[in-house]
């Protein structure tokens, strides 16, 4: 039903698309907002308040916050939302919070397909939290249009301006909680930000990254930071190079999916998850010694009928005092398999995973439905 939902959205976009173009009107697309930025920075906050300020100026906003998950249990608080009270309960404001599900990068798995569909439900502006980033984690760049990095103040001398990483992706830099004992603090990070971006290049033609005092609690610097968003908007849909960035995200979502299906697949299929079982336990056997100061590669050997998840293959414990596995629940468990087996198992990650690959080939061209059969052939 999901699926169904999204295609008519993308269906009523391009007929609503193909009626602008032969009006000869221009379509304004929807703001595509990230927010990014180190965890507490005060990005909900922030974003509270410049929701509000938005709302005030008649436009509805739809929040999609990120929360992380846990990697003993796989659950997540989903707190984001619970900060935002007051703009959550605004009429034209929308906020949902998902976990990220163990996706790396800040985002969750369908944070783009959320998007299309709150812009296919008639909001204006489609604003990001990403999680807490560090420094290599850019991957909100690749869904949306203008990306805003919003630090603390006295968050590191200029040299962490000219780091390559989240700072080279953001269009806008914005230096928060500059308010209280902090202002002269905040000041100061701010100047240090603005001569470091000197010797950056800059990330598009024609736009210098400004860095702004804000003060999220006190409403300070939300007017400039919202026309510095859609100054950055306006340049990009002039130049054409709007378009051009989402079709280069529809690309990357589309490799994606694929890899997210491609995983999929092995975990459906039995034949697939035991033959990716045997192979993880060869890595293993090849690696760890038969005997140990501290344990014995018999020890992570599956007993009885118990089932053993290809996390336990890997996360070995190395403590004189404790010889338990640390399974790891964001992971699928794989059945038992049978050692006698005269498999052509790899020795090393590469050379499993391409095994894997021949086998999920394999898989597909046995299939017995005819269209997908055949144009795999093709």
């Amino acid at each position: 039903q999901a699926a169904l939902l999204l295609d008519d959205v993308f269906i009523n976009k391009s007929k609503q698309s193909s009626n602008s173009n032969n009006n000869n009107n221009k379509t304004i697309p929807p703001i595509r907002l990230g927010i990014a930025g180190p965890p507490g920075a005060g990005k909900s906050t922030l974003i509270e308040s410049l929701g509000s300020y938005l709302t005030n100026q008649g436009l509805k906003v739809a929040v999609l916050t990120i929360d992380p998950s846990s990697h003993v249990t796989g659950g997540s608080i989903l707190g984001d939302k619970a900060r935002m009270d007051e703009l959550s309960r605004n009429p034209n404001a929308y906020v949902r919070s998902s976990p990220n599900g163990g996706v790396l990068g800040g985002l969750a798995r369908y944070t783009n397909d959320v998007i299309t569909l709150c812009e296919g439900g008639g909001y204006d502006v489609v604003v990001l939290e990403t999680v807490g980033l560090g420094q290599s984690e850019v991957h909100v760049d690749d869904v949306v249009d203008v990306v805003a990095l919003i630090l603390p103040p006295a968050g590191g001398d200029e040299l962490q301006g000219v780091k390559k990483g989240i700072v080279e992706v953001a269009d806008i830099v914005g230096v928060n909680k500059c308010d209280g004992d902090m202002v002269n603090q905040g000041k100061r990070t701010v100047s240090e930000y603005r001569q470091a971006l000197h010797f950056c290049r800059p990330k598009q033609p024609g736009w210098t990254t400004p860095v702004l005092p804000i003060s999220a609690a006190k409403g300070d610097g939300l007017e400039k930071l919202w026309s510095k968003v859609t100054e950055c908007h306006e340049l990009l849909l002039e130049k054409g190079e709007l378009w051009d960035r989402r079709r280069r995200q529809a690309e990357l979502a589309m490799w994606d999916e694929l890899k997210a299906q491609i995983m999929s697949l092995v975990e459906k299929d039995p034949e697939l998850r035991r033959l990716a079982h045997k192979q993880a336990r060869s890595l293993v056997s090849s690696i760890i010694p038969k005997q140990s100061k501290y344990f014995t590669y018999e020890d992570f050997e599956t007993k009885g009928n118990r089932k053993l998840s290809l996390s336990d293959t890997y996360k070995l414990t190395s403590s004189p005092s404790s010889n338990q596995k640390q399974p790891n629940h964001n992971r699928l468990e794989y059945d038992d398999v049978n050692e006698d087996e005269d498999d052509d198992l790899a020795t090393t990650p590469r050379a499993a995973a391409s095994k894997l690959m021949k086998a999920i080939a394999g898989r597909l061209l046995t299939n017995q439905n005819p269209s997908l059969n055949d144009s795999l052939k093709k």
